[in-house]
């Protein structure tokens, strides 16, 4: 299960990063190779929070333990602990709901 949560985020990474002008398909080879980071690992805390324009932001952070795959920059940024920022979540007020973006639980 971490193995695809993993996946899933790298995923996100690479999809988020080429979202300015469209979307296209991305074949799981294609991903693989423009990947900054691959890597197992269990999903340790999840922090919600809206910003000053209401815009619902969520933090995931991830226990790496295996880092399979990463680029020099990548390897450099990355200990023994991952933070992701997602736009969409929950607060005690509100939800944001962004189609195509996980949705993580603590130990997963």
């Amino acid at each position: 299960m971490s193995k695809f949560i993993a996946y899933t985020v790298v995923l996100i990474s690479v999809l988020s990063s080429t979202a300015g002008a469209s979307h296209r398909q991305v074949d799981f080879p294609e991903l693989v190779h423009t990947s900054h980071c691959i890597l197992d690992g269990r999903v340790e805390d999840i922090l919600a929070w809206a910003d000053d324009e209401g815009l619902v932001h969520t933090e995931v952070t991830f226990e790496v333990i295996d880092l399979i795959h990463a680029t020099p920059a990548a390897r450099a940024l990355t200990g023994p602990r991952i933070t992701l920022r997602f736009l969409g979540g929950t607060t005690e007020d509100m939800t944001l709901h962004v189609s195509g973006t996980p949705a993580f639980t603590e130990g997963e």
